[in-house]
């Protein structure tokens, strides 16, 4: 088996609505389920983190040496608007 890797996002700070402090845990979570699965050699977590931090994280990321398996992309999203 190849590498695999999780990209958990999330935001808990809003410019106009309160804040979801939720979202973190939520993250917390996923990251245990996707543990518990054992399919993931890396996951990854950006909790309230810039646009441009995580773009050059995941660029980053992309051009790692080893690379990563082609794969499914998934997305959950909730909250607010």
């Amino acid at each position: 088996m190849g590498r695999s890797l999780a990209i958990l996002i999330c935001n808990t700070r809003y410019h106009e609505l309160s804040a979801l402090d939720c979202c973190a845990n939520d993250v917390a979570q996923m990251r245990g389920l996707l543990s518990a699965t054992l399919k993931f050699s890396q996951i990854v977590e950006f909790v309230d983190q810039s646009v441009s931090k995580v773009k050059d994280e995941l660029r980053r990321l992309t051009e790692l040496e080893e690379g990563f398996d082609d794969g499914q992309t998934k997305l959950w999203h909730h909250g607010a608007k």
